[in-house]
């Protein structure tokens, strides 16, 4: 907008002005994008403060989100296989079958169905019987940023927590050989 010149006055006064519409939703980009990219320190420009706390909790909470899914899925694992071994198969085979589709049902629910309809708004879709008031009626550019962030980190998690949990059953099974063992080489 503004080459080789980013703080220009102009383009401050205008960031400036569009913060309070930006804020309410219907701004122009401009103080996001001034506040985004500026590259002195943002404790020069004291009205980026918004944008910038906004953005750092915003970040936060979509890493709580997607590490506390991870979690409940941990969980529910956990859960679903004491059950369907107390429920009992009459062979292996039975029981592997019933451990897998329950894990997939409850890991699909869990990550993909409650993240997505915790912030759909159901009023404008075909859909309108359902008591959804989210923030998001369509998969707009703010879904993708909010919703969709999480949703990847989600699944970045998940794809590598089989690894992270063989390492720290590997770990925790030397750590009480060894502890076992008197820390004694045989």
């Amino acid at each position: 907008m503004f080459p080789n010149k980013f703080d220009n006055p102009l383009f401050r006064m205008q960031a400036e002005f569009d913060k309070e519409n930006t804020m309410n939703k219907m701004g122009t980009g401009l103080y996001a994008c001034f506040c985004k990219n500026y590259p002195g320190s943002k404790s020069d420009v004291p009205f980026c403060n918004q944008y910038t706390m906004d953005w750092l909790t915003g970040l936060a909470l979509s890493q709580v989100v997607s590490f506390s899914i991870v979690i409940v899925n941990f969980i529910l694992r956990t859960v679903n296989l004491f059950l369907i071994k107390l429920i009992g198969h009459h062979t292996e085979s039975k029981q592997t079958v019933s451990i897998m589709t329950s894990i997939f049902v409850t890991s699909l629910l869990n990550t993909a169905i409650l993240l997505l309809m915790a912030n759909a708004n159901t009023s404008q879709t075909w859909l309108f019987w359902l008591p959804f008031k989210g923030e998001y009626p369509d998969l707009t550019y703010e879904w993708y940023n909010d919703v969709g962030s999480s949703l990847i980190i989600t699944m970045l998690t998940a794809a590598f927590m089989p690894a992270i949990e063989f390492c720290i059953g590997l770990s925790m099974r030397t750590g009480f050989r060894l502890l076992d063992s008197g820390f004694k080489c045989r």
